[in-house]
């Protein structure tokens, strides 16, 4: 209720909204595991969100598309066909007239730079 309490006054965070949504319930069921749940009601509606929206789904493509910018390459065609497009790996290989072992190879090298890239190394 405290968040929506805040959303509604028009406050802003600095993190994506999910981010808050995620805080809230961590700090939430660490409060119900040391015995202090709450019983507060959940606000009307709550479970009838509407799925289409797509904010969420648009994030998380925006989220994966900056990891790829380390990515050059056939790999990166690969991987963006399937993490952004949603693709499988034979579609991606019938698209980019590719053997299936190749996709699999690309997406292991991209996955690979990926790596160093996320680690510094």
């Amino acid at each position: 209720m405290r968040l929506w309490r805040e959303l509604s006054a028009g406050k802003t965070y600095s993190v994506p909204f999910r981010v808050v949504v995620h805080k809230v319930v961590e700090w939430t069921l660490g409060e119900y595991r040391q015995g202090r749940p709450t019983d507060l009601p959940l606000p009307e509606g709550w479970d009838h969100a509407d799925p289409g929206d797509g904010f969420a789904e648009l994030l998380d493509r925006d989220a994966v598309a900056s990891l790829l910018d380390g990515v050059e390459g056939r790999a990166r065609e690969v991987m963006e066909l399937r993490y952004v497009g949603g693709l499988e790996i034979d579609q991606i290989a019938e698209r980019l007239g590719m053997e299936r072992n190749a996709v699999d190879q690309a997406l292991h090298r991209g996955h690979g730079r990926l790596r160093e890239t996320l680690t510094g190394g």
